[in-house]
């Protein structure tokens, strides 16, 4: 017995449906290796919030001393509204 199916249903996966609306565009940051795990920490901050204002390259962290990192780190923070973690007492 030999039965032929015809789906008159089929959309094709190459069109029929415009799915931009539903497409999320995902910031992917570029494969690039960090003197050290706070510059990269500041660079996916960086990366990840774009409207923060703040004009820093890889090349502009490695120049900056250790001190200022972490009033940059803690400046993004105040300003994305991320509280620092608080040790719980046992």
């Amino acid at each position: 017995m030999n039965q032929q199916h015809n789906d008159d249903d089929f959309t094709p996966v190459t069109g029929g449906v415009d799915i931009s609306k539903y497409v999320r565009h995902a910031r992917v940051a570029p494969v690039v290796q960090y003197s050290s795990d706070l510059d990269a920490h500041i660079a996916r901050l960086l990366a990840l919030y774009p409207d923060t204002g703040v004009a820093f390259r890889k090349q502009d962290l490695a120049s900056v001393d250790q001190a200022t990192k972490l009033a940059l780190l803690d400046g993004l923070n105040h300003v994305l509204g991320i509280q620092p973690l608080v040790a719980q007492d046992r």
